[in-house]
């Protein structure tokens, strides 16, 4: 689920999607249906292809495969358009339009056919997932953004690229070696960060990745392009950071392929409740008393990675410093805080995320919008532990520098609620 920001309405005129808009995204239409009917709902029991529209960021125009139920779309050829409220945050995502639930992707220059085709799937799988009862749920894991949370990742990276090529090759023996120590080195990291939901997050992203890519592998062609994605992404995942939210479209495919090799019911397991990462343990012999630090010792004695160790701790603690002066302006400023009432928000999955104490989590960038107005915040806005506020720092003196854009609906106001805190509030004039 890919989320970026957007801006709201333009004019009219820049409402109504062009000819060839409108022919490219029939055929971009028919393109899913064909790949999701082929599948006929045997991958997860329910069919696949539904509702589902593109969304222009600069216009918020849809243009949609269907009718909506209020019909409040207008029909051209096979596809109808219209246009998405502006409360709306335009993002790859699966959201409820018109009182049903959409698959939904920006409209842009699509990488490739096959690149598009992939982004679709995957949120037709999001789109599903309530129905399946594979739950969506927010990233708890932003110790995977510092620290030996982000190198232990990496390490898993590694483990995890050797063990898909392995059973690219036919080398089942040395694959479950490799999966074993891809476990060996989550297990450790776990232990270190016990408040982490990383299983459960890769039920949510991983799972709609592995869709996608799996229904792209038709033919033993296409299985080893996709096997070749998933390496060429784990290895570029070792010179990235923002893994909060990220990691497991890189983990979740490579888990899910390795399980149909080597237990090909694991879906029906996870169905019922379990997590990938459950089913892996079952298929790895991993002893309860097992040393976690000097196995990975070993691990990384066996893939070579003693250098990347030392240069990976070392940037660690050059980032540090400006970490911590993030952090500070939260600590030693006022604050505006804004009341998660249901405030539809996007950010970029990608972005590093900054733990912050106990008290939240720092993102660089997000888009809230809600019955307030809305705010682009574009250096730094926090989350509370519990999700239930938004935390910017604000200064009422320093209109236009406090770091975010904002837009406030007529009848909102910034409002003092005590020495060093705001807040957005409903005005009584």
């Amino acid at each position: 689920m890919m989320l970026f920001s957007s801006t709201g309405c333009q004019n009219k005129s820049s409402t109504i999607p062009t000819k060839k808009q409108l022919s490219s995204a029939e055929k971009y239409f028919n393109e899913l249906q064909e790949k999701l009917e082929s599948d006929n709902g045997k991958l997860w029991g329910i069919e696949l292809y539904g509702p589902t529209m593109f969304v222009f960021p600069e216009s918020h125009t849809i243009i949609a495969n269907q009718q909506s139920k209020n019909n409040t779309l207008t029909k051209s050829g096979n596809v109808f358009y219209g246009i998405l409220p502006e409360n709306f945050n335009v993002a790859n995502t699966a959201l409820i339009y018109d009182g049903e639930k959409w698959a939904t992707v920006t409209w842009g220059n699509f990488f490739s056919d096959k690149e598009r085709n992939i982004l679709l799937i995957h949120e037709s799988w999001h789109r599903i997932q309530d129905e399946i009862r594979l739950h969506a749920c927010m990233s708890e894991n932003q110790h995977l953004d510092s620290g030996n949370g982000s190198l232990l990742l990496k390490l898993e990276f590694m483990a995890l690229d050797k063990a898909v090529l392995a059973l690219a090759n036919g080398k089942s023996d040395i694959m479950i070696d490799d999966l074993r120590d891809a476990i060996v080195i989550r297990n450790k990291r776990q232990q270190l960060n016990p408040q982490n939901n990383e299983n459960q997050f890769e039920c949510h992203e991983g799972l709609a990745e592995y869709t996608a890519l799996k229904l792209m592998a038709t033919d033993t062609s296409s299985m080893t392009e996709m096997v070749v994605r998933m390496s060429k992404k784990l290895e570029a995942g070792l010179e990235d950071e923002g893994f909060t939210n990220s990691f497991a479209y890189l983990t979740g495919p490579v888990y899910g392929f390795i399980l149909d090799a080597i237990s090909p019911d694991w879906k029906k397991e996870v169905l019922s409740g379990k997590t990938i990462i459950d089913v892996v343990k079952e298929n790895v012999d991993i002893s309860e008393n097992v040393d976690l630090d000097e196995e990975i010792k070993k691990i990384i004695v066996k893939y070579n990675a003693e250098d990347f160790v030392k240069n990976e701790e070392s940037k660690i603690n050059s980032k540090a410093a400006a970490e911590a002066q993030l952090i500070d302006k939260f600590r030693n400023c006022d604050i505006l805080m804004i009341l998660n009432n249901n405030i539809n928000f996007s950010f970029n999955p990608n972005e590093k995320v900054i733990s912050y104490d106990t008290v939240g989590m720092i993102y660089k960038t997000m888009k809230l919008s809600g019955d307030f107005g809305s705010i682009e915040a574009t250096d730094g806005i926090m989350i509370n532990k519990d999700w239930a506020y938004f935390i910017l720092p604000y200064s009422d003196k320093n209109a236009g520098k406090n770091g975010f854009k904002m837009e406030l609906n007529k009848g909102y106001e910034i409002t003092n609620i005590s020495n060093n805190k705001y807040s957005i509030i409903k005005s009584e004039r």
